[in-house]
């Protein structure tokens, strides 16, 4: 999708979710997600991750030059960004090859 991804979507993912018998699902996007579609998901046991190119998750103060992170940085090539509703702010973690806890956490907090 071009757009951030909506709570209809969500809603077809959870009903294919029911037909299959599966009790989690994760869905992907590149635009991110409405608000809506977080509240949505994180009701169901749905994760919603989006995926970003590495050089994102660098961060500086610097309002000029080159914006690139340095070798040492160790910033993945692309990298995902979990995303969960929590009363009225949008919580994110980010996932990568060497960072995958959050993940992990919610996987565990869905079997309960």
């Amino acid at each position: 999708y071009s757009r951030p991804v909506e709570r209809e979507e969500i809603l077809s993912l959870y009903a294919k979710l029911q037909d299959v018998g599966a009790h989690k699902a994760i869905i992907f996007s590149t635009s991110g997600f409405q608000s809506g579609a977080l509240s949505y998901a994180k009701d169901k046991g749905i994760a919603c991750l989006t995926f970003v190119d590495g050089d994102f998750l660098y961060e500086t103060r610097d309002v000029k030059g080159d914006h690139k992170p340095p070798p040492w940085a160790n910033i993945p090539r692309y990298a995902a960004i979990l995303m969960e509703k929590e009363n009225k702010s949008i919580h994110c973690s980010t996932i990568s090859n060497n960072r995958i806890d959050s993940l992990r956490d919610w996987l565990k907090l869905s079997e309960r």
